[in-house]
C-alpha cells in the first residue's frame, strides 16, 4: 500500500478545491478553540485571508454567515490547557458519557462550485445542487500538535447525495451516539443537516465488491475484535498484524491477546513510543507482557517518517496515530483499520470509550512488506503515561449564554446535586453557584447573566474550582451570536457603505488591514494617504450610498433566496461591524470634538448625508418587509427594533436648515424616497 505523506491541512484542502461549503461537523476529544478558528477552520475555506490575527478573525466571521450550520463536539473534561478562547459563531457542545469522547472525525456537506439551480418559477430559491459529503477519520485532536506537530493518520471517504454505500449505517449509529452524551433540549442544526444527506442514501447490501471488502466505519460500542470480525470474518485470519498506537494500559495487554486468539496473526509487531532520549513510553511490566508473547516483537517507525524536518539535532516528532495493518502475500492482501483506537482496554472494550475507526482493504496492492522496523533491544528508562488530557481536571458544569435574549443558563450534568462552584476568569471572580440539580439547566440571575455577557465580550474558557478538587476548564456555550458586539473593530458610517461596496474579498481585506487599529502589533502598516484628495462631489457622495444600499440589497437578497437566513440576520440585525443595525446607530450617536461618544470615528459630519443615509435605510427595510413575508414574520422582533433605531437616526432631519418655503421639498422627497418606481418600457415606433 502506497502511504501519503502530506500535510493534514493539505489532504483536505485539495478534497475542497472546486467546492463550497455548506455545513461542517468536527469531532475531537482534546479541543483548543482558539487555535480551531485561527488555523484549522481556514482550511476547509478557498479565500485570501490576512495575516493579521484580528482581520483573519472578521473575515473568518463573515464566511461563516454564509454557511448553513457549524458544529464542534468534544470530550467535556479535555479543553486543553491555555487555550485560546473562542470567538466566532460555531456551535460548540460538550459530550458526557462514562468513557471519553475520543473519535476524531471531520464530516464537511459541500457543494460543487455551479451546481446549485436557482429556479425563476420560486422566486430564484435554491432547489437543486451537487452535494457531497465528504467523512474523514482521523487520530488528530482540534490542537496545534494534533495538526502541525505530531505524525497522524487519516482517511477521508467521499459521498453523493443519494447514493449508496456501506457505512451509511455505521454513520447513523454514530451520530445516534453523540446525540446521547448532550441534553434533551440540545440543538444539532449541524449534525441534523448531515444526518438528513446520510438517511437520502442507501447502504449498501453486500459486504464485498468484485470481491473486495467495501469500506466500514467503527462506532462501537461492540467491542473492536468483534466489530472486525464481523465486518471483514475470516478475511483477517492468519495475516501478518502491526500496530501503531501511543497508549496502552499499565500492565495488562488484554485487547492485544484478544486479537491474537482472534485472528491468530503469523507474526505481530507492536510501535514502542519513545521520548526523545530514549525512554519507552510504557510501563516496564507492559513492555515485557508484550515481549513474552509469542510471534510478538516490539518495533518502530523509520526515522525518515517521525524526524522533523527542520530539525538539526535528530530530534523526532511525537506518533499519535492509530494503525492497525493486516497483510499478506500469500495472496497479496492488505486491510488497514485507521483512527482513534488505542490499544487500550477503555478503547476496545464495550462501555468504554467513544471511538471512530475506518476499516479498509487496499486497492491493488503491490509487494507488500512491514511498516514497522523490529528493534531495538529493551530500553533502559521507562516512562509510563496515561493520555495527557485524562489527567488533568474536570467538571460537570456546563454554561450557556443566548446573545439575543441575554439570557444566561448553568447545569451540572450529572445523576446528582452539585457542590458549591466558583467560576473565575482569569483569576477574576465571575459568579458563585450553590449546589445545582442533576441533569437540568437552571435559569442564572439577573446579575449573573450581566457579568457572564461582560465576561463573554473577550474571554469564553472560565475556570471552575470546587472545595477539595482543582481548578477545571469549561467553554462557555454561546448561542445566536450575531447579537454578540464585535470588538475588533469600529467603523464610521461612510466606511460601513464603503465595505459594502466592495467586490473582492482581496478589496475587503486590504480595505480592513487599513483600518486595523493594531496594525503595529501585526506588522502590517496603512498605505499613505494620497497628497491631494479632491472633494467629493453632491454626485459621487449619492452615488455612493445608493450603491452601498444596493450591494447590500442584492447580498441580503440572495442570502434568504437560498436559504442562508442565518448570513441574512447578520447582515440586517447583527451586532457586527458591518451589520447595517451598526450603521444605523452610528448615524444617532451625537459627535464630540470630530469623534463619537464612544471615541470611533465621526458619524455626524453633514446632516444632509445622515438623512439620506438614514432613509435609505428605512427603503431598505420597507423592501424586506414586504417582498419576503415569511422572513419578515420569523424576524418580526428584529424588523420593529431595527425600525427604532431608524426613526432615532432620521431626526437628523430636523438639523437641516432650509428656509420655509423650502420645507414643502422635504415633504415631497420623503414620499417620494420610499415609493419604488419601475422603469417604463419603450413603446415601439
Amino acid at each position: 500500500m502506497r502511504v501519503d505523506r502530506e500535510v493534514l491541512s493539505e489532504a483536505f484542502q485539495k478534497r475542497m478545491q472546486g467546492r463550497r461549503l455548506r455545513a461542517g461537523v468536527f469531532l475531537t476529544f482534546s479541543f483548543d478553540p482558539g487555535f480551531f478558528e485561527q488555523e484549522i477552520l481556514p482550511v476547509f475555506f478557498d479565500v485570501p485571508l490576512s495575516h493579521a490575527a484580528p482581520v483573519r478573525l472578521m473575515q473568518l466571521e463573515e464566511t461563516l454567515r454564509g454557511l448553513d450550520d457549524f458544529a464542534v463536539y468534544y470530550d467535556h473534561r479535555a479543553i486543553v490547557a491555555g487555550a485560546l478562547s473562542a470567538r466566532l459563531d460555531i456551535s460548540r457542545i460538550p459530550v458526557v458519557q462514562s468513557g471519553f469522547f475520543h473519535p476524531k472525525n471531520v464530516l464537511l456537506l459541500a457543494e460543487e462550485d455551479g451546481a446549485a439551480v436557482l429556479d425563476s418559477g420560486q422566486g430564484g430559491a435554491r432547489v437543486s445542487g451537487a452535494e457531497v459529503l465528504l467523512v474523514g477519520t482521523l487520530s488528530a485532536n482540534l490542537t496545534q500538535s494534533g495538526w502541525w506537530d505530531n505524525v497522524e493518520v487519516c482517511h477521508i471517504e467521499e459521498v453523493r447525495r443519494g447514493d449508496s454505500f456501506s457505512f451509511r449505517d455505521d454513520l447513523l449509529r454514530l451520530m445516534s451516539r453523540i446525540r446521547r452524551g448532550t441534553p434533551p433540549d440540545q440543538k444539532h442544526d449541524a449534525l441534523d443537516r448531515v444526518h438528513a444527506f446520510v438517511r437520502d442514501c442507501q447502504q449498501f447490501a453486500h459486504a464485498t465488491r468484485t470481491g473486495r471488502l467495501r469500506e466500514r466505519l467503527y462506532t462501537g460500542p461492540e467491542p473492536v475484535p468483534d466489530f472486525l470480525d464481523a465486518a471483514a470474518g475470516d478475511r483477517l485470519s492468519g495475516l501478518n498484524l502491526e500496530v501503531v498506537s501511543p497508549y496502552f494500559d499499565e500492565a495488562d495487554a488484554g485487547p492485544l491477546r484478544l486479537l491474537i486468539e482472534r485472528f491468530e496473526p503469523r507474526e505481530v509487531r507492536v510501535f514502542l513510543p519513545r521520548t526523545q532520549s530514549g525512554a519507552a513510553l510504557c510501563s516496564s511490566r507492559y513492555y515485557d507482557v508484550v515481549a513474552d508473547l509469542p510471534g510478538v516483537q516490539w518495533a518502530k517507525l523509520p526515522a525518515e517518517i517521525t524526524r522533523r524536518s527542520a530539525s538539526k539535532d535528530g530530534s523526532h516528532r511525537n506518533v499519535h496515530a492509530k494503525i492497525y495493518r493486516f497483510f499478506g502475500t500469500r495472496p497479496v492482501c492488505e486491510f488497514v483499520f485507521v483512527g482513534s483506537v488505542n490499544l487500550t482496554s477503555a478503547a476496545h472494550s464495550r462501555g468504554g470509550n467513544l471511538e471512530t475507526a475506518f476499516l479498509l482493504e487496499t486497492e491493488n496492492p503491490r509487494k507488500l512488506d512491514w511498516w514497522l522496523e523490529v528493534g531495538p533491544t529493551r530500553p533502559a528508562e521507562f516512562e509510563p503515561r496515561e493520555e495527557a488530557e485524562a489527567r488533568q481536571a474536570s467538571t460537570r458544569l456546563q454554561l450557556r449564554f443566548d446573545w439575543r435574549t441575554k439570557r444566561a443558563q448553568a447545569m451540572w450534568a450529572a445523576g446528582d446535586a452539585s457542590p458549591e462552584l466558583v467560576v473565575t476568569a482569569n483569576g477574576e471572580p465571575v459568579m458563585e453557584l450553590r449546589s445545582l440539580p442533576g441533569s437540568e439547566w437552571i435559569e442564572l440571575t439577573l446579575e449573573q447573566a450581566q457579568r457572564l455577557e461582560e465576561v463573554l465580550q473577550s474571554i469564553s474558557i472560565l475556570t471552575v474550582t470546587a472545595p477539595g478538587e482543582g481548578e477545571a476548564s469549561i467553554l462557555v456555550q454561546e448561542e445566536r451570536m450575531a447579537k454578540k458586539p464585535s470588538l475588533l473593530m469600529t467603523l464610521s458610517v461612510e466606511d460601513i457603505l464603503r465595505y459594502w461596496s466592495l467586490l473582492t474579498p482581496e478589496q475587503k481585506t486590504a480595505f480592513l488591514e487599513t483600518r486595523l487599529p493594531d496594525l503595529a502589533a501585526s506588522g502590517l502598516r496603512p498605505p499613505p494617504p494620497p497628497k491631494s484628495v479632491a472633494p467629493p462631489s453632491i454626485f459621487s457622495t449619492f452615488a455612493g450610498i445608493f450603491h452601498a444600499f444596493s450591494s447590500l440589497q442584492t447580498a441580503v437578497e440572495t442570502a434568504i433566496d437560498e436559504g442562508r437566513t442565518k448570513e441574512a440576520e447578520y447582515r440586517l440585525f447583527g451586532e457586527k461591524f458591518d451589520s447595517l443595525t451598526s450603521l444605523v446607530r452610528n448615524l444617532a450617536k451625537p459627535a464630540v470634538n470630530g469623534a463619537d461618544e464612544t471615541g470611533g470615528p465621526a458619524a455626524r459630519a453633514d446632516p444632509v448625508t445622515r438623512y439620506v443615509t438614514a432613509m435609505s435605510a428605512k427603503q431598505l427595510v420597507r423592501h424586506f418587509e414586504t417582498n419576503h413575508a415569511a422572513f419578515r414574520k420569523t424576524h418580526a422582533s428584529e424588523f420593529n427594533a431595527l425600525r427604532r433605531e431608524i426613526t432615532t437616526a432620521l431626526r437628523t432631519r430636523h438639523e437641516i436648515e432650509i428656509d420655509k418655503g423650502k420645507r414643502e421639498f422635504l415633504k415631497w422627497f420623503d414620499r417620494w424616497f420610499l415609493r419604488v418606481v419601475e422603469p417604463v418600457e419603450e413603446s415601439s415606433p
